[in-house]
């Protein structure tokens, strides 16, 4: 995904123009460009981002940035069944309080997400973006599945003809859709960053 990303990225590059005299960018790389007919300086990553016309998930580095969120998952999980499996098979064992342990194995994490995030994007922006896609899936999860479950158990709020309970059910389902928007709108924010990051990098090579 990553090298899609890249290569749709030098797609758009290859039909940049200048938003002052329409002068083609062809060849210019780096976050900001000189035209050289105008003399006008340009933000390239915001002209790409604006042209930027497929999944935002598709930006360069963007899966790297969202990897921490899969450990984070793969470890949330793995806390709960392996805790719940070790409890009904050696009730003994785990003389340690669920929470303590939980809470060692996600500070190991964090440790770990700070210094491979700070390394792989170059510095502690990386850290702020990964934590950033944290909360983006905690909108997705609890605007899109929380929505359709407010949908489905408060349904009778429509058949009750009452306009306080029609109301509440309107601004409930109101919330849940702008928690998927805020979703949207980081994912929007991550990509971006992450287009301007490559720029800056192509443009040190």
């Amino acid at each position: 995904m990553t090298a899609r990303g890249v290569e749709k990225l030098e797609g758009i590059q290859q039909d940049l123009a200048c938003p002052a005299c329409e002068y083609n960018l062809r060849g210019l790389r780096g976050e900001v460009v000189v035209c050289p007919e105008c003399g006008m300086r340009i933000d390239a990553a915001r002209l790409i981002s604006r042209k930027w016309t497929g999944p935002w998930h598709s930006a360069p580095h963007y899966t790297s940035l969202c990897l921490p969120t899969v450990i984070a998952m793969a470890y949330a999980v793995s806390i709960v069944v392996g805790s719940a499996w070790l409890g009904s098979e050696f009730p003994d064992l785990l003389q340690v309080p669920e929470w303590l342990l939980g809470t060692v194995l996600t500070l190991m994490m964090w440790g770990s997400l700070l210094t491979w995030m700070v390394h792989r994007f170059g510095d502690r922006k990386g850290l702020w973006l990964s934590l950033l896609a944290h909360v983006i899936l905690f909108c997705y999860l609890v605007g899109a599945l929380g929505g359709v479950l407010f949908l489905l158990l408060e349904a009778d709020a429509l058949l009750s003809g009452q306009w306080v309970q029609i109301l509440r059910y309107c601004l409930g389902l109101c919330f849940f859709a702008a928690l998927v928007l805020a979703g949207q709108l980081g994912e929007r924010y991550i990509a971006r960053q992450c287009i301007r990051r490559h720029l800056q990098r192509q443009a040190s090579v």
